[in-house]
C-alpha cells in the first residue's frame, strides 16, 4: 500500500504515520472477508504459531501475544523496586479487550458507530467513557487519575 493508502486507511500522515509503519515484529493489513473467513484465517495463524487481532482500523499479524502480555512483568518489575503499581488500559476495539481486563483501571472509550466495547471479565474498577476520541480518552484519563488519587489516599490516611 502506498503512503496515501495508509494515510487514509490509518488516518494519520507525516511523523505518526512513519511511527505507526515503523515496525519489526507485526504487520498490519485490512481484511476484507467474511467473520467465516477471518476466523479460518485466526486459526490457521494459531497454526503457524502467530496471531492475528483487529483494532478499529486495520488487523496486525504477529507472534502469539497481545497488549496485556507484558503486564505481569511490569508488575513485577515495578513491585521489585519497591513502588507501588497501578496499571491503567484505555481500549476502543476488540484487540484491546484482555490488556483492559488485566488492568487495574480499564478505561474503555466508545467508537462512533460502533457497539460498545464488552468487557466479559472487567476489573474492579472500570470507567465507561461517554464522549468518543479524542474528548473521550481526555474524560477517561481525568476519571482514571480522580480513582488513584483516592485510592492512595486512602493507603496514607
Amino acid at each position: 500500500m502506498d503512503a496515501s493508502g495508509q494515510e487514509a486507511t490509518l488516518g494519520l500522515a507525516g511523523e505518526q504515520l512513519a511511527r505507526a509503519m515503523d515496525r519489526s515484529h507485526s504487520a498490519l493489513f485490512k481484511f476484507k472477508g467474511t467473520p467465516s473467513e477471518f476466523g479460518v484465517l485466526q486459526k490457521q495463524a494459531v497454526q503457524a504459531g502467530l496471531l492475528v487481532q483487529c483494532g478499529g482500523r486495520v488487523c496486525a499479524l504477529s507472534a502469539p501475544h497481545d497488549k496485556a502480555s507484558y503486564h505481569q512483568l511490569i508488575r513485577k518489575t515495578v513491585l521489585d523496586e519497591g513502588a507501588r503499581c497501578i496499571l491503567v488500559g484505555f481500549g476502543d476495539a476488540q484487540n484491546d479487550v484482555s490488556m483492559l481486563q488485566n488492568s487495574d483501571v480499564a478505561c474503555v472509550i466508545p467508537r462512533p458507530g460502533c457497539q460498545p466495547l464488552v468487557l466479559p471479565n472487567p476489573p474492579r474498577m472500570l470507567i465507561q467513557a461517554s464522549a468518543v476520541a479524542p474528548l473521550g480518552w481526555l474524560e477517561a484519563a481525568k476519571q482514571a487519575l480522580h480513582i488513584i488519587e483516592q485510592k492512595h489516599g486512602e493507603q496514607n490516611g
